[in-house]
């Protein structure tokens, strides 16, 4: 099989996969937020980001590591020469874990968001990020083999059964530390079902190479995990659960969050991980291919993910009152900022940024970006919050973020090209569809949220035909990648693309 129909393929499958599983998991966050209450769920929201924290702690960039060498391996000693690396990588991050979980259990106490029963969670927040920890090394495993048929069934497996059992309980009662035992659980087999599919690649022969350059990547990208996490959803959580008394207000931005990622991931979930192994490949491969591929994905993660963002920007308190009740209704604002900011985020590109320059190497100056965007996210989180609650986290998230995708579009100067015709014409387009639908209204909030999108998906998709949005060549690409995944053809031909 070829690369181009293997990465296609796999990318079906991650793209189906990760769209059922961040459905379940959007659908388990939404029972849970609704089964606590704002005041609990926002204690959950802070959990979780401490279980975040831990795994971003243990992490040491070896994800990265993975998904980056991996698809370079080629001749016959490659197999052995995994099975050594997992192995050896597996140990690290067991050792970093210990170490981690062990600082956090020592320093909780100086949390003051974890003061009174929040503190007896602690154990239990910990032994289900153990299992989480080895997760993604073996999800990466599997996604840089372009086996995530394989990962697409575990993962959506397993939100499966977390929504199935608070679904059940939310009868009863849901109580946060029965959220947390289902999430143990739910881990735990998990990480059975991932060790037994990877089995022969853990326990092949192995064929020893040096570790330390790999570790010296991935020690770099760590700094990049932890700028992440200030960056994220997580980092936002933490500053406003100890800045502000009242979980509130972590509780309406964890909401919020989940509402743009469920834009967002919807959208390009099965791009994860994909595209920077095919980055990876193509910066050994065929060099000159990588900047036509990046135009084409910004291109097209634009066209997937402004519409929705603008739909969201015009109808957040419709969506919020359907989903989350009046409880939550304070969510709405947010949603609307985060959607602004990332509409013009995208501008600049994404997350291709990041996955070009590191496939180039060039980790020294992308950690110096995300460094300098971290700092002022973290700045203006201390600064606005205390005045603004959450609203001040959206803007010092959305301006951070937005500084770190400009500075990494200028480290590509010369390399690629600012796409604007393209975002000026489907941003244009959304708006306008997004504020006409919002006039349509019923009795009843969910009908009128259906009955928008559906007018507002097809008066969008109706003016990208019309007005011919998407180019030809790049509608030329897509058919030729649906034709290739439809009948198994042996590869794209036309310029051996």
């Amino acid at each position: 099989m070829s690369l181009a129909i293997a990465t296609f393929r796999g990318a079906l499958w991650n793209h189906g996969g990760k769209i059922i599983e961040y459905s379940l998991l959007y659908a388990a966050s939404l029972v849970v937020a609704r089964g606590l209450g704002v005041g609990d769920n926002g204690v959950y929201a802070l959990v979780v980001s401490l279980s975040q924290l831990l795994l971003v702690a243990s992490s040491f960039g070896l994800e990265t590591v993975v998904n980056r060498t991996f698809p370079r391996l080629t001749g016959s000693d490659a197999p052995a020469t995994r099975a050594y690396l997992l192995r050896r990588i597996l140990v690290s991050r067991c050792a970093a874990f210990i170490a981690g979980g062990t600082l956090l259990a020592f320093l909780s106490s100086w949390i003051p968001a974890l003061a009174g029963p929040a503190q007896k969670l602690i154990p239990v927040v910990i032994v289900f990020t153990f299992f989480r920890a080895f997760i993604p090394l073996l999800a990466m495993t599997l996604t840089a083999e372009l086996r995530t048929d394989l990962t697409a069934w575990i993962n959506a497996g397993s939100r499966a059964f977390e929504l199935a059992v608070f679904a059940w309980k939310t009868g009863t009662g849901l109580t946060l530390p029965f959220v947390l035992t289902t999430l143990v659980v739910s881990s735990f087999f998990q990480l059975c079902a991932y060790l037994f599919v990877s089995r022969k690649v853990i326990g092949g022969p192995a064929v020893a190479v040096p570790l330390r350059p790999l570790l010296a990547f991935g020690g770099m990208f760590w700094t990049m995990t932890i700028v992440d996490y200030v960056l994220g959803r997580h980092g936002d959580v933490f500053f406003l659960a100890h800045l502000l008394p009242d979980p509130s207000s972590a509780s309406l931005y964890d909401v919020a969050y989940s509402s743009m990622q469920l834009a967002q991931l919807g959208a390009t979930a099965g791009l994860a991980g994909v595209t920077f192994a095919a980055f990876s490949r193509l910066s050994v491969q065929a060099p000159d291919s990588m900047a036509p591929f990046y135009h084409f994905l910004v291109r097209s993660i634009t066209l997937l993910t402004v519409p929705l963002f603008s739909f969201l920007l015009f109808n957040a308190d419709v969506f919020i009152l359907t989903l989350y009740g009046g409880a939550y209704a304070a969510a709405a604002a947010l949603v609307q900022g985060m959607a602004a900011f990332r509409i013009l985020t995208r501008l600049f590109g994404g997350g291709e940024n990041a996955e070009f320059i590191l496939s180039l190497g060039d980790v020294g100056r992308f950690v110096v970006v995300g460094v300098i965007s971290a700092c002022s996210n973290a700045l203006l989180n201390i600064f606005l919050i205390p005045s603004l609650h959450a609203g001040g986290s959206v803007i010092a998230s959305g301006s951070a973020n937005l500084l770190a995708t400009i500075l990494c579009f200028v480290l590509l100067r010369g390399r690629v090209r600012l796409q604007w015709k393209f975002w000026m014409s489907i941003t244009a387009l959304a708006l306008i569809t997004a504020g006409c639908v919002r006039f349509i209204g019923t009795a009843l909030p969910l009908a009128t949220l259906g009955l928008r999108f559906v007018v507002f998906a097809l008066l969008t998709a109706g003016g990208i035909v019309l007005l011919r949005i998407a180019s030809a060549d790049d509608l030329a690409k897509l058919k030729a990648a649906l034709a290739m995944l439809g009948t198994g053809a042996s590869g794209i031909r036309e310029n051996g693309k």
